[in-house]
């Protein structure tokens, strides 16, 4: 799957890449294999086969962060599929709007569960469980949640590759923010989340700080993981779209494994952040 990716290709329009498959270029091992018989001109040739090359040692070697940033954001949908099985995702919420928010809550799927880190807690915790990841999922996390995240630890980049799902759906025609996206594909929210918004998640938490709304904080946390674990039922849809069918790992509703998190006691906030 991911050695069909041949947009990001120096030379390797949607034309050509039409035509290399039509002569029985499927993937960069047929390209490797069979230099000779490429519908390209010497020039071309050359600066594919090496190009090609360069990805295939990359893949081999576990290079992801070379893959997500070298592809062409058309075939992102390939490293979805391709690393199905090692993609976490994750989103985060904050007191404002960037640069000068400050984050508050993050909610990561990571094998197969859901992670809760808070302000008020163990924020910094997070830095540990992303040492642990391949390939972290986002909507809109390269203009919002990855920079605030660089921002508040301190870091210039990610220990992870990162893919945000947002250019993803832009170039199968979804357009606008991730609940826009959920409607259009059929996805429905548990009751007691659906409509709210960034804003709503803003109020949520100051209830929670300085009033000790208990109720404020587990409706804080069930629209942040609900978040999360769209992006993992978006990636199914995206996949499917392009004919790749998964067997879905989260069971037949998902959205349960928001209750599962909360089951841990709630403290009370250690000081106003």
């Amino acid at each position: 799957m991911i050695e069909g990716a041949f947009l990001h290709l120096p030379g390797i329009g949607p034309a050509t890449a039409q035509r290399l498959r039509a002569a029985g270029f499927l993937t960069w091992s047929d390209v490797l294999a069979h230099p000779e018989r490429l519908p390209l001109g010497p020039a071309g040739k050359e600066k594919l086969l090496a190009a090609v090359e360069r990805n295939r040692q990359a893949l081999e070697a576990d290079n992801l962060h070379y893959l997500v940033s070298s592809f062409h954001p058309k075939e992102h949908w390939r490293l979805l599929g391709g690393c199905n099985e090692r993609l976490s995702y994750f989103d985060l919420e904050t007191d404002g709007l960037w640069p000068y928010g400050r984050i508050t809550l993050i909610v990561c799927l990571h094998r197969g569960r859901l992670w809760l880190f808070r302000a008020d807690r163990d924020l910094d915790a997070f830095l540990d469980l992303l040492e642990e990841v391949d390939l972290l999922v986002s909507f809109n996390g390269t203009c919002f949640d990855v920079p605030m995240v660089l921002q508040h630890y301190h870091i210039p980049e990610l220990p992870c590759a990162h893919l945000d799902l947002r250019w993803v759906c832009h170039h199968l025609g979804w357009k606008g923010g991730l609940k826009a996206i959920e409607q259009a594909v059929g996805l429905q929210r548990p009751p007691g989340i659906f409509g709210l918004d960034g804003e709503d998640a803003i109020l949520l938490w100051q209830r929670w700080i300085h009033r000790r709304d208990r109720q404020a904080f587990t409706t804080l946390v069930r629209y942040c993981a609900a978040d999360v674990l769209s992006l993992r039922l978006l990636t199914t849809v995206i996949l499917a779209e392009h004919g790749t069918c998964l067997a879905e790992a989260l069971g037949p509703n998902p959205y349960e494994q928001l209750d599962d998190l909360l089951l841990e006691p709630l403290e009370e906030p250690r000081s106003t952040p």
